[in-house]
């Protein structure tokens, strides 16, 4: 957090935000597939990589929900409430999916989903 130079509200530090996400996050919270379940599709998987990213042949990674339509190996998500947020909120949903691609994928993976989670932390810290 920082102070807004022009009202002193304070405001996240999306830049070190952002560079927490992409050279931290998997160190602070790692994640591993689990068992084959129902639920929502996350990474490479979501709406915001669908048709940027391929996989050779591997499931798609979901978050355990009963309410989900898809069906591949468990993945925590970083919050015990996120499926039932991302059910009702498709940017947080989009950001979500694109911070576990950054956390689960390969390079390059990651890199497509750390340009992509950029250039959504960006133009909401522009909006604010």
């Amino acid at each position: 957090m920082r102070k807004d130079r022009k009202t002193g509200v304070p405001r996240a530090n999306v830049r070190a935000l952002f560079d927490f996400i992409v050279h931290g996050l998997r160190y602070v919270f790692p994640a591993r597939p689990g068992e084959i379940t129902r639920g929502i599709a996350t990474t490479f998987a979501a709406p915001v990589l669908k048709g940027q990213i391929y996989s050779a042949g591997e499931l798609l990674l979901v978050w355990p929900d009963p309410r989900g339509n898809s069906k591949g190996p468990a993945v925590e998500p970083l919050f015990k409430t996120a499926t039932y947020a991302v059910r009702r909120d498709k940017e947080l949903y989009a950001m979500l999916a694109l911070v576990d691609a950054i956390r689960l994928g390969h390079p390059r993976e990651s890199k497509v989903a750390a340009e992509q989670l950029s250039q959504h932390l960006m133009t909401g810290a522009r909006s604010q």
